[in-house]
């Protein structure tokens, strides 16, 4: 033990190179497709696997393709008839044939592959023929064989009608050669014409369904009901297999080979067989234990090892290159929590019941049938334990002997989870329950309850014994208990619980493993031992640094030097080699590290190869294949590029460029599509569920996406630029694909063109043309508004000077018109002083009487005299901007008397000067102003002579 230590310390770990080779225990993995899934005709009449790892079917409906993800039907025949055969060369070219059709798969600029029809480059009278039901692409062109007639593809194009000799059932193809089954002999065909070989007609009698090769110069011959022959070109012998009577009783129909170098059989009514080279019966596949339908078509081994079959209804794909295989059957179709080889019968507890197999006939050539009932023991069985040739059963009602045929309840205590011989305490037994440990005595050959312990009562759902005779528990949960029994085992002497305050971590799932002299507590986070010393968990010096600070839910030693464990959601194995060092082995165990059930993983070692694993859907068989390789290279394919604004959104498809083949990109999007979906998938059909994806778009994205099972991804709003979408995929085995690569331009808004840009340019030089004549026109413009401005002013100083001098002859005016009517006005009183004068003069002689008389007639037409108003009147309008115009125009009533008084009253003259020019007098002329205000309506107060001014 310590020298495994050191090595595991070491840790040179060295992946096991695993290959394949077909169990006997259990079936194969078988996925079922059927056409409700493949949407599609049902029968599917020939497949084939392009250079990519794309699969290819002849489907009544067309040819029918799946990328892992995907099915499609991706070729019709123009004429609608179904395909019964496609084959593909060693250039990738991929060929059909359906009724009176025969043709080629092509890709359309957008990678859409078509079917393209050749049937026209036929002879004319050659073109009315059966279904092609066989192609064979050799070297030198292509066969493809119909009933009455078959043709021959050249290399140059032209296609060359085969006339039969007879009618044509069969096409095979073996170690170069071509062989036409006609139904009165076999014949071989030479490149021109057909060649009759030995024994022809009697495999013709035989009604041949294949040929396969069983080395250079031996042929597998298989019958439609005569079983198995042997054709080394001379002889044909019966090759005896340990199944003859069913395959002469459920007619051979097709038959290949599988990539360990035995031959896979389709039946018409039992399905698959699969024998090895000495004849011996390996796998038999039906619908008992996962095939659709018991009516094999058709068959095909992928490049995975693994085997694509058809049949009369649905397509399945059967694992046969992993190293495990199932057991299930209905009754064996859930949890199993313990399984256990005994007396030649393998047991299995189970949710529903305890189940047995005979031994003899699972491992024997023997089909599985169904499991048996174990009368009396039903619902919950939690574990198997053989104690020293004794079968112990802990169920949900307690514990149980188990013998042949019966059980013997040995303690009604409910729920025995485990059992364990106790090493320090002679013929005893201890088993944990939901609430308490119990022990038994073996007494006089016969186990019986001894005692119910009483002081830990609470779920012992795990426990070991260590060298010390102390006991460790635990319900898996809270922490782990050590006990201590007393010497006879009826009672418990100590009790300690160790959790996170005695060392341990924050956990709460506990495992006790017992590894050959020492105990090891698995975590939450990592593995742990118990320090006497210290009285103390801590870390365990080898596991911890094993397993480092993960879930550590199993570890068991197997035989051989084996330490099988499970750590979080991963299985692996530590083999300990005969030079020292160690194997670890994980690759094969990741396609099952969600089968387990969580708590309760068990397993059961048959021998140093096989192992048997409780798993939720029953039971699974580990047997390491030799020389499978894991790492076998494939594909990823991006299988769609849309766009999911537009109506016809189509960019690419099937595109499986990798880096190093990149171009130029040849897809040019416009700015306003640009939201691009991308839809990819493997071309890995192992576990296609769990394969994961991861992507990046350069120029776009910083990194690659973390992995997920999802397989498409969207981008919306993408700039404008040049973009290389990168995708690869990983299998179950952690082993990453080719990168299929997308390279993509997204063209800028049209603001944002290189003519958009020339428009810009053009444009910006347009205006600084005319910015340039702008402010040579606004320079202009100032320099003129200067010049204007200079000229207004020079023009309004001289207007100003005008003005002035017309304002000063204006008042000059005023002045001259004033001192005029003052002069008139003098003139008047002088008149009027006069005339008073003479009117005093009395007792005048009549003739000076009369002369006065007549000077006083003289003088009050002087003072009347209105010559000078015309004169007046003209030039005061003149002089106030037709004042007394527009004054009569507004006031019509006034007089001619009232307009003399505005005239006078706007010329500022006092009611004395008035009086004179009126002839009248002072009080007349206040009589006069008061009938003016009147006539011109003027409110209390407002003064006559403001209104006159201001009108």
């Amino acid at each position: 033990m310590r020298k495994k230590y050191i090595f595991l310390a070491v840790l040179f770990i060295f992946t096991s190179i695993i290959q394949a080779q077909t169990r006997r225990i259990g079936v194969p993995f078988v996925r079922n497709y059927k056409p409700e899934v493949y949407h599609a005709a049902d029968q599917n009449w020939s497949i084939v696997e392009d250079s990519t790892g794309m699969v290819f079917f002849a489907n009544e409906g067309g040819v029918l393709a799946f990328n892992g993800s995907t099915w499609a039907i991706v070729g019709v025949a123009g004429n609608l008839s179904a395909f019964k055969s496609v084959a593909v060369d060693r250039k990738g070219v991929i060929y059909a044939g359906a009724y009176a059709e025969l043709g080629m798969l092509k890709r359309d600029p957008l990678g859409r592959i078509y079917y393209a029809s050749l049937t026209s480059k036929i002879p004319a009278a050659y073109r009315k023929f059966d279904y092609i039901w066989n192609i064979v692409p050799t070297e030198e062109g292509v066969y493809f064989q119909s009933t009455y007639v078959s043709f021959f593809l050249n290399p140059n194009g032209s296609i060359d009608p085969i006339p039969h000799p007879s009618q044509a059932q069969r096409v095979f193809w073996v170690n170069n050669q071509i062989y036409v089954a006609f139904v009165d002999r076999v014949r071989l065909w030479n490149g021109h014409g057909f060649d009759d070989i030995p024994m022809g007609q009697e495999m013709a009698r035989l009604t041949p369904a294949f040929m396969l090769a069983m080395g250079k110069n031996r042929i597998l011959v298989g019958t439609e009901a005569n079983g198995l022959f042997i054709y080394d070109g001379d002889h044909l012998t019966k090759f005896t297999t340990s199944i003859d009577r069913e395959l002469t009783t459920h007619k051979l129909y097709c038959g290949t080979h599988t990539i360990d170098e035995n031959f896979a059989l389709g039946t018409l009514h039992n399905g698959l067989y699969i024998i090895n080279r000495e004849g011996k019966l390996v796998q038999h596949l039906n619908t008992d234990n996962g095939l659709q339908n018991n009516n094999i078509i058709t068959m095909k081994t992928d490049f995975i090892g693994n085997l694509w079959v058809t049949m009369d209804k649905g397509i399945d794909y059967v694992e046969l290159n992993t190293a495990f295989s199932k057991i299930q059957t209905k009754r064996l179709n859930g949890f199993v929590y313990s399984v256990l080889r005994y007396n030649n019968r393998l047991y299995v507890a189970t949710h529903h019941g305890l189940l047995w197999y005979d031994w003899n006939k699972l491992t024997g050539n023997e089909d599985i049938t169904e499991f048996n009932v174990f009368p009396g023991i039903s619902e919950i069985n939690w574990t198997l334990n053989n104690i020293d040739g004794t079968l112990f059963l802990g169920h949900d009602r307690g514990a149980y002997i188990i013998r042949d045929n019966s059980a013997e309840m040995i303690s009604s205590v409910k729920g025995a989870w485990t059992f364990r011989k106790l090493n320090s305490i002679p013929n005893t037994v201890v088993s944990g329950t939901y609430t308490c440990l119990v022990t038994y005595k073996n007494e006089g050959g016969r186990w019986r309850q001894h005692k119910v312990l009483k002081g830990l009562n609470e779920s012992c759902r795990i426990l070991e014994e260590d060298d010390d005779g102390n006991l460790w528990v635990t319900s898996g949960y809270y922490g782990v208990y050590k006990v201590r029994l007393s010497a006879n085992a009826d009672s418990i002497l100590s009790l300690k619980l160790y959790d996170s305050t005695q060392g341990f971590p924050r956990s709460l799932f506990y495992g006790i493993f017992k590894l050959g002299d020492e105990i090891v507590f698995g975590t939450q986070y990592g593995a742990y031992r118990y320090n006497k010393s210290t009285d103390r968990m801590e870390p365990h010096p080898i596991y911890y640094k094993l397993f480092g600070n993960n879930h550590v839910r199993m570890i068991v030693e197997g035989p051989n030097n084996q330490l099988w464990y499970i750590v979080g959601s991963n299985t692996g194995i530590y083999k300990y080699m005969s030079d020292g060092s160690f194997n670890h082995i994980t690759i094969p165990l990741q396609k099952i590290s969600d089968d387990y059930v969580p708590g309760f993983e068990n397993l059961h070692f048959i021998d140093d190869k096989n192992v048997i694993l409780g798993t939720r859907h029953g039971l699974l068989i580990y047997n390491p294949i030799e020389n499978r390789n894991y790492f076998r290279s494939f594909a990823t394919i991006i299988e769609r590029v849309t766009i999911p604004s537009a109506a016809d959104s189509l960019l690419i498809s099937n595109v499986t460029v990798q880096p190093g083949n990149i171009k130029e990109p040849s897809i040019v999007i416009r700015n306003k599509y640009n939201n691009l979906h991308f839809r990819f998938s493997a071309l890995y059909y192992e576990n296609p569920a769990d394969i994961q994806y991861k992507y990046m778009l350069e120029g776009f994205d910083e990194d690659w996406s973390a992995w997920s099972t999802k397989n498409e991804k969207e981008y919306t709003n993408l700039p404008a630029g040049t973009y290389t979408f990168r995708v690869k995929a990983k299998n179950i085995y952690d082993y990453e694909s080719r990168e299929a690569v997308f390279r993509f331009t997204v063209l800028p808004p049209w603001y944002k063109t290189k003519l958009a840009f020339v428009f810009y340019l053009f444009v910006l030089g347009s205006l600084f043309v005319v910015f340039i004549r702008y402010k040579n026109n606004k320079f202009e413009q100032e320099k003129q508004k200067i010049e204007e401005e200079n000229r207004r002013a020079m023009q309004l100083k001289i207007a100003e000077h005008t003005k002035e001098k017309l304002e000063e002859e204006l008042k000059n005016k005023h002045k001259e018109l004033a001192m005029v009517t003052m002069n008139v006005a003098k003139k008047n009183e002088k008149l009027i002083e006069i005339k008073e004068r003479l009117l005093e003069l009395e007792n005048l002689p009549d003739r000076e009487r009369r002369k006065v008389e007549s000077l006083l007639r003289m003088l009050e037409d002087e003072i009347n005299d209105e010559s000078y108003w015309e004169n007046f009147e003209q030039h005061f309008n003149a002089l106030n901007d037709d004042f007394l115009n527009k004054l009569k125009k507004e006031h019509p009533d006034i007089t001619h008397k009232d307009l003399k008084m505005c005239a006078f009253l706007r010329m500022n003259l006092s009611n004395k000067e008035i009086a004179s020019l009126l002839n009248i007098t002072l009080r007349g002329v206040e009589a006069s102003r008061l009938r003016l205000r009147k006539k011109l309506n003027l409110p209390k107060d407002m003064p006559l002579n403001e209104y006159i001014l201001r009108f």
